[in-house]
């Protein structure tokens, strides 16, 4: 990380995972030959689930959830992590899966072959954190590399220090007339498809490929949840404001609860939420150190309030 990132880049990023680790109970780990069917069943469900939900935030087609390529990936994992020859890296917070990586050994490389993170914890940059813990336990392990596999991502150019070619060689025989056609014919498809993504039209593809499709059903996006702007300022019991426990967090009320965390540092286990009755403009925030209420923008003060 010394040779990729300037050291402002650096505090950052241990910021982040210091903010992070502060205020959830965050737990990284690695599953391996001791995770049982039911338990990979789960991960795997949650796994669908979390890549739904970020490429559908996206707009964008992700041809890894094309049912018969994700069933491929699914069959092919479990025996491989009882081979030792995978492994399922998961973030957990308070128990609940947030970040996902189906990753694949071979000697001392780690193949990272699909990764997600719950966009909700974007703001704690959680992409990242992902990487810094999967590489952390790399090192602890014994791996000198980490792959992020063929494809582009904006995280891959970010982290990566080395980049190479991913090539397709064709073999067909050249006696055989049907052969030399499909071997042909394969060939024109994969520059066909190289082409596509020197012109960037791979992404124009897949934005009309999801908005053809079907939509699957995804869970709940915090931040395209949110329908209004809210600034935070500071809160005082003196004024009696009427409020009401949130029992049910909403995308919306839970956006502003990671945003409340983040700048405050409050743990999540330790925060009441309120909401201010018959009323969607003000909700109140209380940790165990800081108060504070977030109001929308634009809308005016309850007029008790000082």
């Amino acid at each position: 990380m010394r040779h990729k990132f300037q050291k402002s880049s650096r505090y950052k990023l241990n910021k982040y995972q210091k903010r992070l680790n502060e205020c959830f109970d965050i737990k990284p780990v690695m599953h391996d030959a001791a995770l049982n069917l039911d338990e990979f069943n789960k991960i795997f469900e949650k796994f669908r689930s979390l890549l739904v939900k970020r490429f559908e935030g996206k707009g964008e087609h992700n041809n890894n959830l094309d049912i018969e390529e994700w069933e491929f990936y699914k069959n092919v994992a479990f025996p491989m992590i009882q081979e030792k020859k995978a492994g399922l890296f998961v973030v957990y917070n308070d128990g609940e899966p947030i970040a996902i990586t189906l990753n694949y050994f071979s000697g001392d490389i780690i193949f990272d072959a699909i990764t997600v993170f719950d966009i909700d914890y974007a703001k704690f940059n959680l992409g990242s954190i992902n990487i810094m813990f999967l590489i952390q336990w790399g090192i602890k392990n014994g791996y000198k590399i980490l792959d992020f596999s063929k494809g582009y991502f904006d995280y891959k150019t970010r982290w990566a220090t080395k980049k190479y070619d991913f090539e397709y060689h064709i073999l067909y025989g050249t006696k055989s007339i049907l052969s030399k056609i499909k071997g042909k014919s394969l060939a024109t498809l994969l520059k066909l498809k190289q082409y596509l993504r020197e012109k960037n039209l791979n992404h124009l593809l897949n934005k009309i490929r999801f908005a053809i499709q079907p939509k699957e059903k995804s869970e709940p996006n915090a931040i395209n949840g949110r329908t209004k702007k809210f600034i935070f300022k500071d809160y005082d019991d003196s004024n009696g404001l009427p409020l009401g426990k949130e029992t049910v967090v909403t995308p919306e009320t839970r956006a502003l609860l990671f945003e409340f965390l983040y700048l405050f540092g409050e743990n999540s286990r330790e925060v009441e939420i309120y909401k201010l009755k018959d009323s969607d403009n003000l909700f109140v925030f209380m940790g165990k150190n800081i108060k504070k209420m977030a109001v929308a923008i634009n809308d005016p003060l309850p007029p008790n309030y000082v």
